[in-house]
């Protein structure tokens, strides 16, 4: 029976092996990013948040493009109820054109305006 000997430099370079693992899988997270990066802020997302954007700057006169953009991504559930232009009157009436004026005329409205349902009554103790 012979022995085969397997020379160092035919046998699986570690470091070199390990480092084009390193870059391969480096360079595919790189590419994987993009994917899951948020939405740029400066252009409207889709047919609904055009709309929006287009309302908002007709009837809030304070905010600008990137405002009404960022303020209809805060309030888009309350657009999808068909509430836009009760927040869009609330923020009109504000100072300023901000998220939290956007968040919290979104919180505000329709049947979020009471603030929700009651707290729970607290459970009595043992003692009483």
């Amino acid at each position: 029976m012979r022995r085969v000997s397997i020379d160092s430099h035919d046998a699986f370079d570690y470091n070199g092996g390990m480092r084009a693992i390193f870059l391969a899988l480096s360079f595919s997270s790189l590419l994987a990013c993009e994917t899951f990066l948020p939405a740029r802020s400066d252009t409207p997302q889709g047919a609904l948040e055009e709309k929006c954007v287009s309302t908002c700057r007709k009837q809030i006169s304070s905010c600008d493009q990137n405002s009404c953009i960022k303020g209809c991504r805060i309030a888009l559930d309350r657009i999808v109820e068909h509430e836009q232009d009760t927040v869009f009157a609330c923020v009109a009436r504000s100072k300023t054109c901000s998220d939290y004026d956007f968040a919290r005329c979104s919180a505000r409205v329709g049947v979020h305006a009471d603030g929700g349902p009651p707290l729970p009554e607290k459970p009595k103790s043992e003692d009483d």
